[in-house]
């Protein structure tokens, strides 16, 4: 098996979820945090995992970038979306702007990054801790019909967190593998 790294952004406004849910996906912590603390700047979380990708059993380096959601830090946020993989947007779920945030943050990082809409990027439409709470639909704006969308919630769903957050990663990976591939094969010619 060989090891790659794999730089995944967590993007989102503050108060969202970001860092619960990447601390839940890095098994740092099962519980979202009793009192918020915003990301200053970014934090980043490293573990491994193996992953099959384009027929391919990879052990992946993970970077899991926790950006934080203040937007006066807007002129980062190119230096901090250089060389990523995937994206992931959190959202909260209950946010009457939730939609309108989503694409905030796509056009921010992921339109013109080179990443794939489909593959490459995902949306957490996160509700936070609160049990049974039914989230309401997330309309996403035309840009980003094709994105895929998880309702996400620790209380009631996490393992869906888990399994959606490794459906980003293996097909994020695959987009990377035939990139990279392709590339080798110009070397070769």
């Amino acid at each position: 098996m060989s090891q790659i790294t794999c730089k995944i952004l967590v993007v989102g406004p503050s108060k969202a979820g970001k860092t619960t849910v990447a601390n839940f996906i890095s098994d740092i912590s099962d519980y979202p945090a009793a009192e918020y603390r915003a990301t200053q700047g970014v934090r980043i979380l490293e573990f491994e995992k193996s992953v099959v990708a384009r027929k391919r059993a990879l052990k992946i380096a993970i970077q899991l970038w926790d950006c934080g959601g203040d937007r006066k830090l807007e002129g980062t946020w190119p230096a901090l979306a250089k060389d990523a993989n995937c994206a992931l947007i959190v959202v909260d779920a209950h946010s009457d702007t939730a939609a309108q945030e989503a694409d905030f943050w796509f056009t921010r990082f992921v339109v013109g990054s080179g990443m794939h809409p489909v593959n490459q990027c995902m949306v957490f439409a996160h509700a936070g801790g609160k049990e049974g709470d039914k989230a309401p639909q997330l309309r996403l704006s035309k840009q980003m019909g094709s994105v895929r969308t998880a309702y996400t919630n620790l209380e009631s769903g996490a393992p869906q967190i888990k399994e959606q957050f490794n459906q980003l990663l293996a097909t994020g990976l695959g987009v990377w593998l035939a990139k990279r591939d392709k590339e080798e094969q110009a070397l070769l010619n």
